[in-house]
């Protein structure tokens, strides 16, 4: 039995809650999402992995793909609930076998994400997870790399949708994944459709998120109370509010 609206909303206030924004880091102007509280916390990271796999019980996923780095650590506790196998997309040069490599474009320069060749084959359903959608420049080079190699990329999730960067836009452009109208949390089904439940409205494609963050400047301390002045260097995710070029995760 799935847990009514109302506990999952509740859950999704304290996981938000324990989400922290580190000002200024790793630059000056990046509001920098950092997760190890939520990560700390036993209660919480079990009810989050929860209501991720509850999503894709039903969905016909045959394999997650973690993008690097985040994605390593929330990837694996959805497949391990899920029942199929982990691949990490990594950058550039870090993985050891033949690989399989995708571009795309920085502020100032490009990035390069890698695959395995034998990561996965035609007729796989993947669920791409990541912990941030901002840009979604990352995400989209992975999806390109999953289809490269034959599988379908059901659907990309994420803890935090940064919604004013655009991220989700570009996914629903890229096609080749039909967009998802959802209330709450419904399910994709096997045919790419999903079901609905009730509550707010929210639109998106391959991205879904857990949470829409809906500043992405310094304003967002009033809204994640978590904000303050030190500075944490691991786990997290950074957001960027002079725009979407300027944003250093995908």
């Amino acid at each position: 039995m799935r847990p009514s609206t109302e506990i999952v909303m509740s859950e999704l206030d304290e996981i938000k809650r324990h989400i922290r924004t580190i000002p200024d880091w790793p630059k000056a102007g990046v509001m920098f999402r950092d997760i190890t509280p939520l990560l700390q916390d036993p209660r919480l990271l079990r009810a989050m992995t929860r209501i991720f796999v509850e999503r894709y019980a039903e969905a016909g996923i045959s394999l997650v793909a973690g993008i690097d780095a985040r994605g390593f650590i929330i990837g694996p506790l959805i497949a391990h609930q899920l029942g199929v196998g982990f691949v990490p997309v990594r950058k550039q040069g870090k993985l050891p076998f033949e690989t399989v490599s995708a571009t795309y474009d920085l502020e100032y320069g490009t990035a390069t994400v890698e695959l395995h060749i034998d990561a996965c084959k035609s007729g796989d359903r993947v669920l791409l997870v990541d912990d941030l959608i901002a840009t979604g420049g990352t995400m989209l080079a992975a999806v390109k790399l999953l289809r490269q190699l034959g599988a379908e990329v059901v659907e990309g999730a994420a803890i935090i949708e940064l919604p004013e960067l655009g991220g989700a836009a570009k996914l629903r452009e890229a096609g080749g994944v039909k967009p998802l109208r959802w209330r709450a949390f419904p399910k994709p089904n096997n045919e790419g459709g999903c079901r609905t439940g009730t509550g707010q409205d929210r639109q998106m494609a391959v991205g879904r998120a857990l949470l829409q963050d809906a500043c992405a400047g310094p304003g967002c301390r009033r809204e994640w109370p978590g904000a303050g002045p030190g500075r944490a260097r691991q786990g997290g995710a950074p957001a960027q509010g002079r725009g979407a070029a300027a944003h250093p995760h995908g």
